[in-house]
């Protein structure tokens, strides 16, 4: 009579060794990069001396009603695949924007749908599964709308607002015309259009868009 192999429970260092040097390497990193730049991580003591210390307290309400309502307006996105929690929505995007202040190149987008998604051990038969592509894909359509947004509010103010003519030749302290960062400010308006009309075709004639899809890319 053979007696049936237990798998070996590893200790959690040993466990998570590999994500735990990655992270003090990327730590590393920031930290030197910050110092480098010449950004006082340790602030000095007369640094908040003008401070009004009650304004903090309104500030972190702000925030806070702030990020609650960010991360919870995520769930209109997920909800045609899975019904998330709010709580867990709120966890997982704290994670997320703290992952995108210390990344580069905003990589930290990708945290919330990696911690999101459904993991290959907490699949049920029958039960409804979000993947890292899935996951990956709102975060997507969530930057389209925000993007949009912020184009319109800039077109309107760069329209209406009264500016000064002429206008400077170049931006204070950087190689840049002022009329090409007017320019461009209407190129990113057409671009979030583009993709805005994007995801409203994908999403209320997808019959014509998946044969779309298949006809041009295959």
């Amino acid at each position: 009579m053979t007696r049936s192999a237990t798998p070996v429970q590893h200790g959690f260092l040993r466990r998570h060794a590999v994500k735990l040097v990655a992270s003090a390497l990327i730590t590393a990193g920031i930290i030197f990069t910050a110092e480098k730049g010449g950004l006082k991580l340790v602030p000095e003591s007369g640094d908040f001396g003008a401070v009004r210390w009650w304004v903090l307290g309104v500030y972190f309400v702000i925030v806070l009603g702030m990020t609650w309502f960010r991360s919870v307006r995520w769930r209109f996105l997920l909800r045609p695949i899975l019904e998330v929690p709010k709580r867990r929505l709120f966890a997982v995007s704290c994670v997320g924007f703290a992952a995108i202040l210390l990344l580069p190149f905003r990589l930290g987008e990708l945290a919330r749908p990696y911690m999101l998604r459904t993991r290959p051990d907490e699949r049920r038969p029958g039960a409804p599964v979000l993947t890292m592509t899935a996951a990956t894909s709102s975060i997507v359509a969530e930057r389209v709308i925000d993007g949009m947004f912020l184009s319109v509010v800039l077109a309107l103010v760069l329209v209406f607002v009264p500016t000064v003519q002429p206008l400077p030749k170049r931006v204070v302290g950087l190689p840049i015309s002022v009329e090409s960062v007017r320019m461009s400010g209407f190129v990113m308006l057409g671009v979030f259009t583009v993709g805005l009309a994007t995801i409203v075709v994908f999403y209320f004639a997808r019959a014509w868009a998946h044969r779309a899809t298949h006809l041009v890319i295959g």
